[in-house]
């Protein structure tokens, strides 16, 4: 289901300047969007299916602990403390929505694949271009 670790992603290109330049956060935001790609890619998988809970598992757990490393790291590079509250208050935003589809999905209740794949694309790659980049921007020199 999840694309081997050499292929990019689908999804979402990766250019060098989208980087925030710190490494590991850099490989975490890859790594999910491989994940992602894996889901969206793949239109026969189904929301109830065991391929399709299986992956989003896997993508429920990568970014939960994405957001924790990505927390900390914005916090030892020094990002203001409002800028970190609302970092991590988006954050939870996500959470929040993750959860409650984690909750209709155990409840098998019918949810469109659609909006499912839209839902996961915002809370990474929406997320990704409209908070983390800006950032990223905010700790470069000018």
């Amino acid at each position: 289901m999840i694309r081997p670790s050499g292929q990019p992603p689908a999804v979402f290109p990766h250019p060098k300047h989208s980087s925030l330049g710190i490494l590991r956060i850099d490989q975490e935001h890859l790594a999910l969007l491989r994940t992602l790609d894996g889901l969206i890619s793949r239109p026969d998988i189904q929301p109830h299916s065991s391929e399709f809970s299986e992956g989003f598992s896997i993508l429920t757990r990568q970014l939960l602990e994405h957001f924790a490393n990505e927390e900390a790291a914005m916090a030892a590079e020094g990002l203001s403390p409002a800028a970190l509250e609302q970092h991590v208050s988006e954050h939870k935003q996500i959470i929040e929505q993750l959860t409650q589809l984690s909750f209709d999905l155990m409840a098998r209740k019918p949810i469109p694949r659609e909006h499912l794949v839209e839902s996961m694309h915002d809370w990474i790659v929406g997320h990704f271009s409209a908070h983390d980049l800006e950032l990223g921007r905010q700790g470069d020199p000018a």
